[in-house]
């Protein structure tokens, strides 16, 4: 193999390869805004599943306003109905306030636990 061709196929290699290490660290990376909720309540449990919560905290940095987040952004439920604690990863949470307190509701859509949630985003 000649020298020219030698570094084309190094380039080939390495190129997609420094494509994918920054989106594999997003990925790795915690999302900046996490709510942890008292109490997880209904929701359609549709594929991807929803988290809906209510009782909940926003981490520092996390918006409070009602509206819609982008994600990643993870939803802790203290009191999950199935299992404990229960953490998922979604790619949008609508947040809007309880009614006369300082604590919100949450709807989170396309939500799946961190390690599947990775997967799902890589295929």
């Amino acid at each position: 193999m000649s020298g020219t061709r030698r570094l084309v196929a190094l380039a080939a290699l390495t190129v997609p390869l420094a494509l994918a290490v920054p989106a594999l660290a997003a990925l790795a990376a915690d999302p900046a805004a996490t709510y942890t909720c008292q109490r997880e309540l209904p929701a359609p449990r549709v594929y991807p599943p929803w988290a809906h919560g209510e009782g909940c905290t926003a981490s520092a940095g996390a918006p409070t306003r009602e509206g819609e987040v982008s994600g990643p952004v993870d939803v802790v439920f203290q009191d999950a109905r199935y299992s404990g604690q229960a953490r998922y990863r979604c790619q949008t949470v609508a947040v809007y306030p309880e009614d006369d307190s300082t604590r919100l509701r949450v709807l989170g859509k396309s939500c799946l636990p961190p390690d599947q949630y990775a997967q799902h985003l890589a295929s």
